[in-house]
């Protein structure tokens, strides 16, 4: 295919300019789209987008009787479900108005999640009779509900299939990625599945038909995160099908629902972890969008490629957003087919006048890969300064090939051989990360490439609920920077930089105001009567220049809902504590201390047989205390409760309060009771510990040491930092703790046929024949229980083999699993610990709580909570699932504190062997090579071969599947506010879980990077004025290497170089003289027209003027840097025609941008004063522009790695220059200008990209 005529484009009234031109010359208009369920809708024809445009002008030319035909390489018409008998099968064309277009889908993949809907919808006809079938989802929905104890298994194989689909191309994309986290991101997947399954278990078990019903909406939901670009932006919908919302009044009441819950939680984790980010390559198979023109012999015609361009931008003077597009004509010899057409080309496709090829990237032919083109540009010859301009810089496999690379051998002896020809100096000038995808950008420079992200006012580990009240859109970013880790001039220097621009107030106020004057407009006759006016076109364009800049900002509207919502949020969550405490503090008369022979005990005072006991011992002598006691759990989970409320609201919503002689907390102005008075925790030797919630109260009351303090407990908690690579516990206590665990633990066997230990159980429980038959059957044969020391033996084994830090290994790893068995089975706030940062405060809790040794203090009483909670449950879960009862028989002196602490050590040696016998097994199975012994791989293994040991699922359910001798047990083990607690449902938990992601991942209460108002000083003055700023988007798609060679195309993304379809253009010019020439004006020219000063772009001062005086010139800027110095560095200034501003002028702005530096010493970066840098920079690309990348005279002068240094002080000053002052200046819609904070002057229009913090995976 020979390619004649190419020209860039860059505009979008030159692309629009070009279809008109090309749809007029020819006969036959093929439109190559990447996905049509991004551009077509019902109301294509009507907007002003340029998809808009697009289908119009394509109408247009159908209409005019030219054929008109559409192949994308994905859409999926979910509604032809329900077009015919046979269920889903692809459209073959699409209605546009009163006229049709062809249709042909080019992917020959099956769709896993079309796959999914489409069994879904014939499950639902099953059910029907033949010519009845099912016409819309809800329908399909109503079926499958009416149905649904018929079809469980059929829908859990369904989701078997859909996540062995899901896994079996993750895996694909995750070995082709060089993702370091496959096996991670693979159990995301796995565990989110289960995790729908048994959600989905516990609902159909629920009985209620409208959880049935959000289940079954769930399901065909999954066909909306098919498309990212539609599934983020009302992002409170996320995951939420239409259909569904069509039956509900608002989204507050669908969210309320809580089927919602069991479903969408799992699959937000998802998105929310490293999976995210395959779930973008998942549903993406192309990046073109291309126009292809030929008449009927097809031997010649013209093509437009516009995937550079954003499909939803408007044609306004406020939007400069960076677009690429290539327009060529073509000539076919022969039978060759046009590249469009032929899977892989036999000649070559190039227009050798332009130096220009045209290559097609695709999976199946990796020689032709845009990867492999790039690193034979960049590696092989070995280039020096590579510049790329991607909307995203998310690529894994091109941030591994350029770390790896950098650690090759260093050659020194010249600057351009350094790391064995690979290029050291990358600039990238991208968009900030979107909220999508802004971990991953993080994950590739500080995991990958090892840079540093600092941001001491956003990057924070406690960052807490405030009061809403007090939220403002604006984030501020003043102090974020990125270090770069580049000691010398052979390590890689990366610099990620992104575009902004801004307008004056007095701008905006003009539009506000001529909007408001001509409000009628917006009314429907207004539109019908001035439609086509001069006043009507204004009107028009006033409303788009806003709305291009309005999108970036929350308007108050935004904000007040979003205040709402926070104020509902922080709501729901007090009243969730509120009722979590309310309920610990629930004490009964069951509940209360008994004194007999002058010893506490808590033998629940209802208890007939015990009491007579009690009678009898004392000969009546015991008292009935108003004192409470509370057993180890209830001590725990106060603790833990306690401190999850302070990791969730900020201290100032927090305050210590009276309430009826008990201890109470004001939250953001609610009252609830946290302690009740007179309560008190029972040691082993039956000795009563008083318990104060607040170290206040304490204090005042607590004449002596001996005391639980909830509040003193967290706030070791707090301070009790664990890191990553540390053990939990000290030397003494792994010591102690070994003697213990070597101990038998091994529980008495008690002969269940033996008349005289029933006659006496009976008696101390109070029990009838018949109820003792139940116990006893429930025991089965044997009547003895033997509970053998099999597991001792195993661990007298395993430990020997061991030496002391697997051994500490494996204690640490048995009690982060004791830990989670406790949160997830009892503690309703469970959802908290996600993201893995459970583990962290796990190890935390437990160097706070746990201890074993001799010394009794009071502070080791709080130390031994954990292990007497872990003791207490443990036995709980015995008595639930085979009532042991002679472990709470009083007669045979078994105190269950002791039994408990017993319990808790014998569980420990459970987890313990399961952990050894997986640790020995990978040892013997790695034959000599690297051992695995990490924790984190042998928590796979673990997971297989074990079971939870703590199950209670306390609550209404557990109460309801309880047997009465069961319930009377655990009554009598202290522990009856479990039975009576229903909080910690698993409802509970699916709905923290998903409110907390939601809340952190998918709510962005916040303006968008680089929006932000602020003043600043005016160009050439030291005056100030009030500025909006905004970000200028990168649609663009180009990496330049040496400005020598330019290749178009592709994206800097997961599967963007060398997975996806997309054509890419390679502009060789390294043959060429020094003048001159299409590679090296694209990088050169975006530059320097982002590094130029205000006050040297002459008569275009504002940006506005500056940047589509730009667009009409194709961004050909019309000076030279040597022009747009101030003061020379290495050489004379140059001063021309086209830059006339003399010396004199020229001095006096350096003096305004340096003075500024002085004032504002956060601009004072450690590489320099910014204008210096400035100077600096100019100079450089002056040299570049003549050919000189590396040497000054003889000398080698790495010139590059100067620009780099350069502009990344540029970038942190623009950074500041934005943000500083920014809160303070701008409070309540006005601006506080009687002590204005002034930020340090704008050096162009580059800063430092910002990466948010709390992003997501999707790449």
């Amino acid at each position: 295919m020979r390619l004649d005529n190419t020209k860039i484009i860059r505009s979008i009234e030159e692309l629009l300019f070009e279809v008109g031109v090309n749809g007029e010359g020819y006969k036959n208009i093929t439109f190559y789209c990447r996905d049509l369920n991004h551009f077509y809708n019902t109301n294509i024809l009507n907007g002003d987008a340029l998809y808009n445009k697009i289908f119009t002008r394509l109408y247009d030319q159908k209409k005019a009787g030219k054929n008109v035909s559409i192949k994308t390489y994905k859409y999926f018409d979910k509604f032809s479900l329900f077009k015919n008998e046979r269920g889903f099968e692809r459209t073959d064309e699409i209605k546009v108005a009163n006229s049709s277009m062809k249709l042909e889908v080019l992917s020959q993949e099956k769709d896993i999640i079309e796959e999914f809907t489409k069994e879904l919808v014939n499950l639902a006809n099953i059910f029907r009779e033949q010519g009845n079938m099912v016409k819309n989802f809800e329908e399909a929905s109503s079926e499958l509900v009416s149905n649904y104890k018929k079809i469980d298994r059929n829908i859990n194989s369904l989701l078997d299939r859909l996540r062995d689909e899901l896994i079996k191309k993750a895996t694909i994309i995750l070995n082709h990625e060089n993702f370091d986290k496959e096996e991670e991101s693979i159990e995301a997947i796995k565990d989110g599945f289960e995790e729908i399954k048994e959600n989905l278990k516990k609902a159909s078990e629920d009985g209620k038909i409208y959880m049935a019903k959000e289940i079954v909406k769930f399901f065909f939901s999954l066909i909306d995160i098919t498309d990212l670009r539609a599934t983020f932006k009302p992002l409170t919908l996320l995951l939420a099908v239409p259909d569904a919302l069509s039956a509900t009044k608002n989204i507050g009441e669908f969210l309320q629902k809580r089927g919602f819950y069991a479903f969408s939680s799992p699959v937000m984790s998802l998105l929310a972890t490293k999976f995210g980010f395959t779930l973008g390559l998942l549903n993406t198979v192309s990046f073109n969008n291309i126009l292809v023109f030929t008449n009927d012999d097809q031997n010649s015609g013209a093509f437009i490629d516009f995937s550079g361009f954003d499909i939803t931008a408007t044609k306004t003077k406020s939007n400069y957003d960076e677009y690429i597009g290539i327009c060529s004509n073509f000539s076919l010899e022969g039978d060759e087919k046009s590249l469009f057409e032929a899977k892989i080309s036999k000649y070559e496709n190039i227009d050798k006048k332009n130096n220009i090829s045209i290559c097609k990237n695709d999976k199946d032919n990796a020689e032709e890969s845009l990867l492999k083109r790039i690193e034979e540009c960049v590696i092989a010859n070995r280039a020096n300064f590579v510049y790329m301009q991607y909307p995203f810089f998310n690529s894994l496999k091109f941030a591994n090939l350029l770390r790896d690379k950098s650690l090759t051998t260093k050659d020194d002896t010249h600057n351009t051989n350094n790391s064995s020809g690979t290029s050291k100096n990358y600039l990238i000038i991208s968009n900030a990360p979107m909220r999508e995808n802004a971990k991953l950008n993080e994950h590739l420079l500080q995991n990958v490439l090892n840079y540093k992200i600092m941001d001491s006012l956003n990057r924070v580990d406690n960052k807490k609920v405030t009061d809403p009240k007090q939220l403002k859109a604006t984030k501020d970013y003043s102090q974020y920077s990125i270090q770069v880790d580049a000691q010398n001039d052979e390590d890689l220097y990366l610099l990620s930089l992104s575009p902004f621009t801004r307008v004056s107030r007095e701008k905006i106020k003009k539009f506000e105001s001529y909007i408001s004057d001509n409000f009628i407009f917006n009314k429907p006759m207004g539109k019908e009567i001035f439609n086509g006016s001069e006043r009507f076109i204004k009107f028009t364009q006033a409303n788009t220049y806003l709305s291009h800049i309005d999108k970036y900002f929350k308007n108050a509207k935004d904000m007040e809902e979003i205040i709402k919502r926070e104020e509902e949020f922080l709501e729901a969550n007090i009243e969730e504590f509120k009722i979590f405490f309310l309920n610990l503090n629930s004490n009964t008369e069951q509940d209360r201390i008994i004194y007999a022979l002058g010893k506490p005990t808590s033998i629940p005072i209802d208890d007939r047989g015990m009491m007579q006991l009690l009678s009898e011992e004392s000969n009546g002598a015991f008292i009935i205390e108003t004192e409470y006691y509370y057993p180890a759990t209830k001590v725990f989970l106060l603790v833990m409760g306690y401190f999850i409320l302070r990791q969730i609201f900020d201290n100032s919503l927090i305050r210590p309060e009276s309430y009826l002689g008990s201890e109470a907390i004001n939250l953001y102005g609610e009252t609830f009771l946290v302690l009740s008075k007179n309560t008190y925790y029972l040691k082993e030797d039956e000795t009563k510990i008083p318990i104060y919630f607040f170290k206040k109260e304490k204090e005042a009351k607590a004449g002596q040491k001996d005391a639980i303090c909830i509040e003193e407990i967290v706030d070791s908690i707090e301070k009790s930092h664990v890191a990553d690579d540390d053990h939990i516990l000290d030397d003494d206590t792994y010591s102690e703790l070994k003697k213990i665990l070597e101990e038998l633990t091994t529980l008495d066997i008690y002969d269940m046929s033996d008349e005289k230990f029933a006659s006496k159980f009976k008696k101390e429980n109070s029990l009838s024949d018949e109820e003792y038959k139940e116990l006893e059957k429930k025991l089965s044969n044997p009547n003895n229980i033997d509970t053998s020391s099999i597991e001792d033996e195993k661990f007298k084994k395993y430990i020997k083999q061991i030496n002391d830090d697997e051994y500490k290994d494996m204690i640490d790893f048995s009690l982060k699993s004791i830990m989670n068995d406790i949160l997830s089975d009892i503690f309703p706030f469970y959802g908290f610990f996600i993201d893995k940062c459970g583990e962290t405060v796990w190890k935390s809790v437990i160097r706070t709580m746990f201890y074993v040794g001799k010394d009794a203090t009071p502070l080791n009483v709080a130390k031994g909570i954990f292990m007497a909670t872990g003791g207490e449950l443990r036995l709980a879960t015995l008595i639930k699932e085979k009532p042991i009862f002679k472990l709470i028989s009083a007669s045979d002196k078994k105190n269950f504190n002791l039994l408990s602490r017993r319990e808790f050590f014998r569980m420990q040696k459970l987890i313990s062997n399961d952990y050894l016998f997986s640790y020995f097994d990978r040892k013997a199975k790695a034959k000599g090579r690297d051992q695995l012994k990490h924790q984190e791989k042998l928590a796979k293994d673990y997971k297989d071969i074990t079971k939870k040991l703590i199950t209670l699922r306390i609550g209404t359910e557990f109460v309801k599947n309880a047997g009465k001798a069961t319930v009377s047990n655990i009554t009598r083990a202290g522990l009856k506010f479990l039975v009576d607690s229903a909080y910690s449902s698993s409802y509970e938990h699916q709905k923290r879980s998903y409110e907390l992601i939601l809340h952190k991942y998918f709510t962005n209460k916040f303006d968008e990077t680089y929006a932000v108002k602020n003043i600043s000083y005016e160009p050439y003055s030291n005056k100030t004025s009030e500025y909006t700023y905004y970000p200028i988007e990168i649609y663009s798609s180009f990496i330049n290497i040496d400005l020598k060679r330019t290749i178009i195309g592709g994206r800097l993304s997961s599967g963007g170089l060398d997975y996806h379809n997309f054509f890419y253009y390679d502009i060789n010019t390294t043959t060429n003289k020094l003048d001159s020439n299409l590679s090296k004006d694209i990088s050169l020219d975006t530059m320097i027209s982002y590094l130029c000063l205000d006050e040297l772009r002459t008569d275009n001062k504002t940006d506005e003027e500056f940047f589509n005086n730009l667009n009409k010139r194709n961004k050909k800027l019309a000076y030279t840097p040597k022009e747009l110095m101030l003061q020379g560095v290495k050489r004379e200034i140059d001063i021309s025609p086209s830059n006339s501003i003399d010396i004199k002028q020229r001095e006096e702005i350096y003096d305004m941008y340096k003075k500024s530096a002085s004032e504002n010493k956060s601009a004072n970066a450690t590489f320099g004063i910014p204008i210096d840098k400035y100077n600096e920079a100019m100079e450089i690309l002056e040299d570049f522009k003549n050919g000189n990348l590396n040497t000054n005279g003889s000398e080698v002068d790495n010139k590059s790695r100067r620009l780099l240094k350069a502009l990344d002080v540029i970038g942190n000053n623009n950074v500041k220059g934005m943000y500083v002052g920014c809160r303070d200046n701008y409070s309540n819609g006005k601006f506080n200008i009687s002590k204005p904070t002034i930020p340090p002057r704008l050096v162009g229009r580059l800063a430092t990209t910002i990466v948010m913090e709390d992003g997501l995976y999707i790449g």
